[in-house]
């Protein structure tokens, strides 16, 4: 009764803790992603809960990132404190050791990795992409949002036009209205004779809109201020110059309309990261049955007497190049495929490095354990990433790269809680080593022997 007792109140006193990590490390997370999307989606003019959505999806892969690092700096406050305040020795003298203290973390820490593996399986694929379809829609029905960050630039994106617009706003109204338009100032635009028989025309504007109709296949700019510059069809020798004050052009791309199937197929296809582990697993396989069948025409070439030795050579370099390509996309897929299990066992590993750690400082406070916490994640994420590139290069196997850091953080940790539970320390394991005799003391032991 009395281990049941209290591993309620080490657990009770970890909630507050996680639950204000969890929420401080998302907002750094959001703050910090917030300012490279904010111009291309705020400004876009879409409807405010698309626009929430869209956040929500962009940023769900955020929280499997939050849960480990806010497990490890609740587990550090929680156990820095308790030793700080001498919970630990007492618990110690009444014969309970740091097992049965942090047993209730450990249940919690494999719990939360269970949850963690269901989300990065299930909610986080989903999530990445329905916020990619929302951006290729953006890109897709509003040609104006491709226009920002090209100011200055003759495009060749719509059909029989050359435009170039000096400053692109894209707005709209109101966050909570529907898109209208998007102004353009400083507005050049070349109309091109597919057919090449007379010149093109030019038309010039102070300013203008850009508006879409339809599902995005038609355009409509409405440009004000502005002149048209053109030469006489009758006679090519004539220019004309034409003075308006509002003019309204269409602009319609057929390839818009004959991608519409296209973009419904693209709406289903889907990259590794937008895969749950068993969907990534069935690509593998058919990778490797690609691997399989290359393999098999390399063993073939030999026995054929059809073919010279020059062909057989280029057609065995081409597989070979097809196995390196596929093992190159298997290797990628395995990645991700233990990255999101790897991840979300991070949550125990942590317990496992910060339950000991936080006993061993017997004085600190709440901005000791966030920087302890923050270097570990730090090295933690340092030891991921480089595997993961080591992995995809093919330099490591996938699985030893993405399991790594997981291995490091959990041999730390074990080695702390065995010095913390024995009492035993390396420092005493060092002192028992012989010493090599360095400066003075050399001369010393040279001077005996003479």
């Amino acid at each position: 009764m009395k281990y049941r007792t209290l591993t309620k109140y080490v657990i009770r006193r970890h909630v507050a803790p996680f639950a204000l990590a969890f929420v401080v490390l998302l907002i750094l997370f959001v703050l910090d992603q917030l300012l490279h999307i904010v111009d291309a989606v705020l400004e876009s003019g879409l409807p405010f809960l698309t626009v929430i959505a869209f956040f929500g999806y962009s940023f769900s892969w955020m929280a499997a990132l939050a849960v480990p690092m806010a497990v490890l700096i609740s587990v550090l406050m929680v156990f820095t404190r308790m030793s700080e305040s001498n919970e630990i020795v007492a618990m110690k003298a009444a014969g309970i050791g740091p097992l049965r203290v942090m047993g209730g973390p450990i249940l919690v820490g494999a719990a939360l990795s269970l949850v963690m593996v269901w989300f990065n399986n299930e909610v986080i694929p989903d999530a990445v992409h329905r916020a990619r379809l929302i951006l290729t829609a953006i890109h897709r029905a509003r040609p104006a949002i491709t226009l920002k960050g090209r100011e200055g630039m003759f495009i060749d994106d719509f059909p029989g036009y050359r435009l170039r617009v000096d400053r692109v706003r894209l707005d709209a109204p109101s966050p909570m209205a529907p898109y209208e338009g998007s102004r353009v100032d400083g507005v050049v635009l070349y109309e091109l004779d597919p057919a090449g028989r007379r010149s093109p025309s030019i038309v010039t504007a102070k300013w203008g809109t850009v508006e879409i109709w339809g599902e995005g296949e038609e355009m409509r700019l409405i440009l004000h201020q502005g002149e048209l510059h053109r030469a006489d069809p009758e006679d090519q020798s004539r220019y004309l110059r034409t003075s308006f004050e509002k003019q309204v052009i269409y602009v319609t791309d057929p390839k818009r309309k004959s991608d519409k199937k296209r973009v419904k197929r693209q709406s289903d296809w889907r990259n590794d990261r937008e895969l749950s582990s068993a969907a990534m697993r069935k690509r593998v396989e058919g990778h490797e049955e690609h691997i399989r069948q290359a393999r098999e025409r390399i063993a073939k070439l030999n026995e054929n007497t059809e073919l010279g030795d020059r062909q057989k050579k280029r057609e065995r370099e081409h597989q070979e190049r097809l196995i390196k390509r596929k093992q190159r996309i298997i290797n990628a897929y395995l990645v991700e495929i233990h990255k999101k299990y790897s991840i979300a066992t991070a949550c125990l590993a942590f317990v496992l490095l910060g339950v000991p750690l936080g006993m061993r400082v017997r004085r600190g406070s709440t901005a000791l354990s966030v920087t302890l916490s923050l270097f570990c994640f730090v090295m933690y994420w340092m030891a991921l990433s480089g595997g993961e590139q080591l992995a995809d290069r093919g330099v490591m196997v996938p699985w030893i790269a993405m399991w790594m850091a997981n291995a490091i953080i959990g041999s730390v940790g074990l080695l702390l809680l065995f010095q913390v539970t024995s009492g035993w320390s390396i420092w005493r394991l060092l002192d028992r080593l012989p010493r090599i005799p360095w400066g003075r003391e050399q001369d010393q032991y040279q001077q005996e022997d003479s």
